[in-house]
């Protein structure tokens, strides 16, 4: 018992070398858009793109939603990866859901 605490006593800095490096690592390695903050506002930005084309589709109609929805993001649409591009193509019938996946793809 008494040679532990000796090891504890002689050899304290490395468990506190250890912790330390940890939180400074989890600290500062931080990747931009990954604060919780900044996730929230992509959320609701991407619900404010589905209430936009929910409120065009009510006012216009289905064709005119998918158009606007097209025109807006045309840009999106172009850049998606091949998984997205699928999926985008799934949700052509979809205005408001091809309108919140394509918000959320230009936030990554």
């Amino acid at each position: 018992m008494v040679r532990a605490f000796q090891a504890i006593r002689d050899y304290w800095w490395i468990p506190v070398f250890a912790i330390g490096s940890i939180l400074l690592w989890a600290i500062f390695n931080r990747k931009p858009g990954t604060t919780p903050l900044s996730q929230t506002k992509a959320e609701l930005e991407a619900i404010d793109a589905k209430r936009e084309a929910r409120s065009v589709r009510l006012e216009l109609g289905a064709e005119a939603a998918k158009k606007h929805v097209r025109d807006k993001y045309q840009a999106a649409l172009e850049e998606l990866t091949v998984k997205q591009a699928e999926q985008a193509k799934g949700l052509e019938d979809d205005p408001e859901r091809l309108a919140q996946l394509l918000e959320r793809a230009t936030r990554k």
